[in-house]
């Protein structure tokens, strides 16, 4: 029975339960080409227009600049809270991880933002290092935590004393980075300020990050899956927009460009996408998934309700073919062993055959080798059979043969082998018997048959008895050596046992 599950993405599903229609998207790839094409216009017309536009007040370009930061101050805290709060249980080891970084980002952000909002803001060169270092280090970090989303390999649920350890080294960094710029900034002032253009350490330091940014952003173009279930498209956003927004604050060399102002937008933009999928993640994708599989449930209770009644129909006849294939497998077992018996014994004296006795011949030889034990075979053949024959006529001379395999059975013990050899000649199988025991069976199986006597016509046997040891003869030699032995024992006159 075909079942036609087409699986959904939670998107989706989410679209199908509040009734909208779906427009497929574009393919990742062309998404990503297209974001960064937007962005990398932007930077190249605000270029190529700055020199010929109006310059704006020193005034109202930090205050936009404030004002960009704190937003991205706020975005980071979020992303801090909604990482660290709203992520489990049971929460992973990543999560916690990412939440440090953004902690670490968004205090960083902070601390930028306080020498923009001085009486006096970015006067001396000291504050402006100091911002300058602290948006480099926010910038980077935010690369790293972007970084750590899409390769960190492991998957592993977090403990309260992890969550402690993340929190500590982060406010540790900030501390640091603070204690360093502070007792550094007059060193740090060439190296991070503007002066003409960029310095060449400026620049080093921003191509690692816009580096680290593409690396990650190459990555998930690839095709690499996440550990954290986060959008893909939505990380790939960020990570396009942070690396253009590197890219305009490094080409932005004048005081007040507005290039370092559309970095600030991007950079902020890019938080933005950040912190949008961590709320989807915790709070919108719980109910997509919730509405997908309850899609999937009423679809599987109409195929099972199919299924049910197909069953029931079904029952019936499964129940007769199961009498049938009963009744089929006790004939067949029947007839198995019906053809077992033929394949094995005479039909007339109802004894081991020929064939069968060569099968047994080879698995007792085995058995005696392994065991150590001797093995003996006697072969009797009933004296002047053919005459029999040729007096009384076959149908006599069938139930003589048949007379004369019931005394042999009568004869002998229980674990010995009696077989029609052919014709009028016998053989009996004797494991574990000695030569004087084979030769007490063989006179005993002798006079057993000497008081049968047919219409004054008195039946006898000779005999041959022949004994294998271990690892002396073949079962070829033991049947020959027997043979030879009847033979013998023809020739001195019948009716009498011969050993070989």
């Amino acid at each position: 029975m075909e079942t036609n599950i087409h699986t959904q993405s939670p998107s989706q599903a989410a679209s199908l339960a509040f009734g909208t229609t779906m427009v497929p998207y574009p393919p990742l790839p062309l998404r990503a080409f297209m974001l960064a094409l937007l962005l990398l216009g932007g930077v190249m017309l605000l270029e190529l227009l700055g020199a010929h536009l109006q310059p704006i007040s020193a005034g109202l370009y930090f205050n936009l600049r404030i004002l960009l930061s704190l937003s991205a101050v706020v975005l980071t805290l979020l992303i801090f809270g909604v990482g660290w709060i709203s992520t489990g249980p049971p929460q992973t080891r990543l999560n916690v991880l990412v939440a440090g970084a953004f902690l670490v980002v968004g205090l960083f952000e902070l601390l930028h933002v306080m020498p923009l909002g001085a009486a006096n803001p970015l006067n001396s060169l000291e504050q402006r290092a100091l911002a300058n270092l602290f948006l480099l280090a926010a910038r980077l970090m935010g690369a790293l935590a972007l970084l750590l989303i899409v390769f960190y390999p492991v998957h592993g649920l977090s403990q309260p004393s992890m969550r402690r350890s993340v929190l500590a080294v982060s406010m540790a960094t900030v501390l640091a980075t603070a204690w360093f710029g502070a007792h550094y900034a007059p060193q740090l002032a060439p190296l991070l300020n503007r002066c003409q253009s960029t310095h060449l350490f400026r620049v080093a330091l921003e191509l690692v990050i816009n580096g680290i940014l593409a690396y990650a952003a190459i990555a998930l173009i690839a095709g690499r899956q996440m550990r954290m279930r986060l959008s893909q498209s939505h990380v790939l956003a960020a990570l396009i927009i942070l690396t253009v927004s590197g890219l305009s604050c490094l080409l932005a060399t004048r005081q007040h460009d507005l290039l370092m102002l559309l970095g600030d937008g991007y950079r902020t933009l890019a938080y933005g996408f950040v912190c949008s999928a961590l709320l989807r993640s915790a709070f919108t994708r719980p109910y997509e998934e919730l509405a997908q599989a309850r899609d999937r449930l009423q679809h599987e209770q109409t195929r099972l309700q199919a299924t049910e009644q197909h069953l029931r129909e079904r029952e019936t006849q499964l129940e007769a073919l199961v009498v049938t294939l009963h009744t089929q497998q006790f004939e067949l077992r029947l007839a198995n062993a019906q053809l077992q018996a033929l394949a094995t014994s005479d039909g007339l004296t109802g004894l081991t055959n020929h064939r069968a006795l060569q099968q047994e011949l080879v698995s007792a030889t085995h058995r005696a080798q392994r065991s150590g034990e001797p093995l003996a075979l006697i072969m009797l053949d009933i004296d002047h059979f053919k005459r029999f024959n040729d007096t009384f006529g076959h149908p006599a001379g069938d139930h003589v043969l048949r007379v004369v395999a019931g005394v042999l059975r009568a004869s002998v013990r229980s674990s010995d082998l009696v077989a029609r050899y052919g014709g009028e000649e016998f053989a009996i199988l004797l494991p574990n018997t000695t030569s004087s025991g084979a030769a007490e069976i063989a006179e005993r199986c002798r006079q057993a048959l000497s008081d049968l006597i047919w219409n004054e016509w008195p039946i006898t046997a000779s005999f041959g008895v022949a004994v294998w040891q271990p690892c002396r003869e073949a079962k070829q030699d033991l049947i020959a050596q027997a043979d030879a032995a009847l033979y013998h024992a023809k020739h001195q006159g019948r009716n009498r046992v011969e050993l070989a």
